[in-house]
């Protein structure tokens, strides 16, 4: 297949590049209004969280452009997968790594939930659990109901 059909490579972004893309982060992140929550939505990091992200999503089976990696105006060092395709970090986290690979490492293990169908299960789960509740509630009334004593249902509740 001829180079300009191929599929783009997405390089690793150097050393400059990666200081570019963390002192933007802090100037957005710290342009943040009070008790804002927000995405932080920039093609230039956005590329750069790409080129971070593409060998290892297919390092571990899936598809790089079903998962995005996208960056949380928040202060705390966190980073999570809320969907089989999205991964959010927050700007905390990314301020306090030192380096590209650092950020590399924790997309790996978020990209491990997705890849080892944590969060299905998680979805499952809880499923199973609203409906064991939902069980536990109904027997609590009945037996509320049927002895008359209050204090046993919600004892059983």
């Amino acid at each position: 297949m001829p180079r300009s059909m191929a599929q783009p490579r997405h390089r690793r972004p150097g050393r400059l590049a990666w200081l570019g893309v963390v002192a933007l982060v802090a100037i957005l992140a710290a342009l943040r209004p009070a008790g804002a929550v927000t995405l932080i939505r920039d093609a230039e990091i956005e590329h750069a969280m790409a080129a971070l992200s593409v060998p290892l999503a297919r390092a571990a089976g899936l598809n790089p452009r079903r998962v995005r990696v996208i960056l949380v105006r928040d202060d705390s060092m966190n980073a999570y997968v809320a969907d089989p395709g999205h991964i959010f970090i927050h700007t905390g986290m990314l301020l306090r790594l030192d380096d590209p690979a650092e950020l590399q490492a924790v997309i790996a293990h978020e990209l491990a939930h997705i890849a080892n169908g944590h969060i299905t299960r998680r979805t499952a789960n809880a499923r199973a659990s609203g409906r064991m509740a939902g069980l536990g509630i109904a027997l609590g009334l009945a037996v509320a109901a049927g002895s008359g004593r209050p204090e046993a249902g919600a004892g059983i509740v």
